[in-house]
């Protein structure tokens, strides 16, 4: 949950934890209030992000107020004293900045015994112009395609700044990531098969225990402005009302929808040996040479499925691919795809991106899955046994 920045003092943040996480008694005004609300149990929510994008200012409130991070560290140590005193269990995260200047480093050091995660948001390509959009196209869609890799360097980086700064590794809390292409000419490229492609590649970078990532939020979920499920703007108020809505389902729903549906409890090593492609950067995306595959494993609690996701990150060509198991004899795979012919395809009018292989057979030979051929820009999921 996010306790507001800019409109809630630390006095008025002790009181939400209150009536929130604690008894509906005598002692606990607040949560009384919640129990004549009509929920007299505790909510208990855990984790609370200390505003948001707070070095931002407050945006459209007036008069406009933003806080340096000597202003904010105050508040949040106000808040965090507040808090914990309505409920000791709660964790509470602090706002990092994605640009580099001392907002980070101050923010780390006067807030390092009080914070119990950090707060990142994940924006890859940084497209703010329309002009811009129309004349870089194919750099911002094969950017799409390996910009997660800077974006889990970036993730490190963080990790390795809490450790330096507090003495200890804070996890980090993604609460917002996304392609950052904010424009709509030619074409909302937010909404394309390319930007579901990162995000899905993304999620693989977040799910490695050594990036050190506590959660991660897909920015947004229902309509707005990046919404994978889109429909009218009564839906919402349909859903309440019990009516069927209809949704178009953009690309990264479907990307979603496989990680979904094919991954396991428990992480599995993965070693990959991959041809690189180059990429000669676009907007915050450096210049780098980046595997063509990349994939993540793990296992299902019946500890005889494993369920591996795997990247083609390769923009024009097919790959071929050869898995193998360590300790594991296999004698059956199954194979669910997702792809568009184009990675600017989007599914606003008709759906074009989506999962186009379902449930269908993979050879073995000799306990080794060789010789599969992934097509550009797939993402492919395996469940193998």
């Amino acid at each position: 949950m996010t306790v507001s920045d800019y409109a809630c003092t630390p006095e008025e943040a002790g009181e939400l934890v209150e009536f929130l996480n604690a008894p509906a008694d005598d002692l606990h005004p607040w949560a009384k209030k919640r129990a004549e609300g009509g929920h007299p149990l505790p909510y208990m929510v855990k984790y609370f992000e200390l505003g948001n994008e707070t070095y931002h200012g407050n945006h459209d409130m007036v008069p406009f107020r933003a806080m340096n991070a000597s202003e904010y560290n105050t508040w949040v140590l106000g808040c965090t004293k507040a808090m914990r005193k309505a409920d000791e269990k709660i964790s509470v995260g602090v706002v990092l900045k994605h640009e580099d200047d001392d907002w980070n480093e101050n923010v780390l050091k006067g807030t390092k015994d009080a914070a119990d995660f950090v707060i990142y948001h994940a924006y890859s390509i940084g497209l703010w112009s329309e002009s811009a959009a129309a004349f870089a196209v194919d750099r911002i869609m094969r950017g799409c395609l390996v910009g997660a890799d800077q974006f889990e360097q970036n993730l490190k980086d963080i990790s390795s700044m809490t450790v330096r700064l507090t003495g200890r590794k804070i996890p980090i809390a993604v609460t917002e990531y996304n392609t950052a292409c904010v424009q709509e000419k030619p074409i909302p490229y937010r909404w394309t098969y390319g930007s579901a492609f990162y995000n899905a590649d993304f999620f693989r970078v977040m799910l490695k225990t050594e990036n050190n990532v506590l959660m991660g939020n897909y920015w947004q979920y229902i309509n707005s402005y990046w919404g994978m499920l889109q429909s009218s703007s009564e839906a919402e108020n349909n859903m309440l009302a019990g009516k069927d809505v209809r949704w178009k389902k953009m690309p990264a729903f479907y990307a979603f929808r496989l990680w979904g549906q094919h991954t396991g409890e428990k992480i599995v090593s993965t070693t990959i040996q991959s041809p690189k492609i180059d990429f000669e950067g676009y907007g915050n995306l450096r210049p780098a040479s980046r595997d063509a595959i990349t994939a993540f494993a793990s296992m299902r609690n019946d500890g005889k499925t494993i369920c591996l996701m795997v990247f083609n990150r390769h923009p024009a060509n097919p790959m071929s691919v050869t898995i193998s198991f360590k300790d594991m004899a296999i004698s059956s795979a199954r194979m669910w795809q997702m792809n568009s012919e184009h990675l600017t395809n989007m599914n606003y009018v008709r759906e074009t991106a989506k999962e186009t292989v379902s449930d269908a057979s993979v050879p073995i030979a000799e306990g080794v899955i060789s010789g599969l051929v992934l097509p550009k820009h797939s993402i492919t999921a395996l469940e193998i046994q």
